[in-house]
C-alpha cells in the first residue's frame, strides 16, 4: 500500500481497534484458561508488565514476532489472536500449551 492509498483516519482507527481487541482476546484467553499473566509471559518469553500492557490496550503497537510468540504460547492461531478470524481457543488447549512453553524453557 503506498502512502497515498493510506486513508490515515480510517486506516489508523482500523489499526488502533484490531490492538484492543487483540488485548481482550488475550486477557479473556487467559484468564478462562486459569493462567497467570507471569506463567504466559514465561512461555512467551515477555515480560509480565509487557503482556498487562498488551491486555489493557496499553501496547497499541504491537510487534508481529510478539503476537506471534503470544499465540505459539497460547496454542492458538494467530490470524484469531490478531484479527478475531476463526475459532478461540478453548481454555483446556491454552493451559496445555502455555503448560507444555513452560516446561520446554525450563528444560533449555
Amino acid at each position: 500500500m503506498s502512502v497515498e492509498q493510506f486513508d490515515f483516519t480510517r486506516d489508523l482507527d482500523t489499526v488502533d481497534s484490531m490492538a484492543t481487541h487483540l488485548g481482550t482476546r488475550l486477557l479473556e484467553a487467559r484468564q478462562a484458561a486459569g493462567v497467570s499473566r507471569a506463567d504466559l509471559a514465561r512461555a512467551a518469553g515477555l515480560h509480565p508488565v509487557h503482556i498487562r500492557k498488551i491486555e489493557l490496550n496499553e501496547r497499541p503497537n504491537l510487534a508481529l514476532a510478539t503476537a506471534s510468540s503470544l499465540a505459539h504460547a497460547m496454542g492458538a492461531d494467530l490470524e484469531w489472536l490478531a484479527n478475531g478470524e476463526g475459532n478461540a481457543p478453548k481454555a483446556e488447549k491454552v493451559k496445555a500449551a502455555v503448560e507444555a512453553a513452560l516446561a520446554a524453557r525450563s528444560e533449555s
